[in-house]
């Protein structure tokens, strides 16, 4: 049996922590590693030191260790200082690092490329190379890639809406919310509303995505083409969206109260879901609570 690496070791004690003694000695571990030459132990220190992890947050310290990895290749040593050069403005050496790292099969480098060149951060905004570098994120699996890529190449020519489809279904049957919701989103702009696309939205909303909770409520409180009406359901997205940061689920909660289309039917809840919504800044709320003040006498 081969004996684990003092590296390996200090993963292990690390996620297996349960008190401070635990995670300070996987720090010493990390840094014995370090000193055994271990190059994968310079990246984790880096990253310790930037975020002041076990130890004071130290950047100088920290990029000593990320230099040291990249100049050794270590995948994450040169994601790391591809990075910090990004944003340093040192865009030819950082391009290289981060595209190393990419090939290396680090899907993060290859997002952080894919924005700079979107931006214009290296240069006139490139979209058709952002699109490259979304879709290598995407083929290593990184579900971000996959609907940031989906996004982009949907409205393309049928092999790239096949592609966007193939990439999201992928995200989706892994589990990822904003993958189901693009999905959603796809097919429904290109096949109109049925209960498959509310089925793929609902997903999305149940894994956390509030955008897709919220048109959910809107949807089944309405109802219509293939959709039955489902006030209970509707109501019940909507105030998932909204405990969820939805602005605009709030306003739309408190719309249906005062309109008396939901169960619930608390005035007062009502006016004060749209005020909070007001106070968030959605103009529609505004208006409504305007026009309350305004009958109500309240100024």
């Amino acid at each position: 049996m081969n004996k684990q690496s003092t590296f390996d070791y200090a993963i292990e004690t690390d996620r297996n922590a349960k008190s401070e003694r635990d995670s300070n000695k996987a720090f010493e571990l990390y840094c014995k590693a370090f000193e055994e030459g271990d190059p994968r132990a310079a990246a984790v220190l880096g990253y310790l030191y930037e975020h002041g992890i076990n130890c004071e947050r130290d950047n100088n310290r920290s990029e000593d260790f990320y230099q040291h990895a990249a100049s050794v290749n270590e995948p994450w040593g040169m994601y790391a200082m591809g990075r910090i050069l990004l944003s340093r403005g040192e865009h030819s050496e950082a391009i290289r690092l981060l595209t190393d790292a990419g090939l290396s099969g680090i899907p993060f480098a290859y997002l952080l490329l894919a924005e700079a060149f979107e931006s214009g951060t290296v240069g006139a905004p490139y979209p058709a190379r952002a699109l490259e570098y979304y879709c290598k994120a995407a083929d290593l699996g990184n579900n971000i890639g996959r609907h940031l890529a989906a996004g982009r190449l949907r409205d393309g020519s049928k092999a790239d809406y096949e592609k966007a489809l193939e990439y999201l279904r992928l995200g989706c049957d892994e589990g990822d919310g904003w993958c189901c919701w693009r999905l959603a989103v796809t097919q429904l702009a290109r096949n109109g509303l049925d209960s498959n696309v509310l089925n793929m939205a609902e997903n999305a909303a149940n894994l956390g995505v509030a955008e897709a909770a919220e048109w959910c409520g809107q949807v089944l409180v309405k109802g219509g083409n293939e959709i039955e009406q489902d006030k209970i359901r509707g109501e019940r997205f909507l105030r998932k969206a909204a405990s969820e940061g939805s602005t605009r689920a709030k306003y739309l909660l408190g719309l249906y109260i005062l309109k008396g289309l939901l169960n619930s039917s608390h005035v007062d809840e009502g006016i004060q879901l749209c005020r909070e919504a007001s106070n968030r800044g959605d103009e529609d709320a505004r208006e409504v609570i305007r026009i309350f003040d305004e009958r109500t006498g309240n100024t």
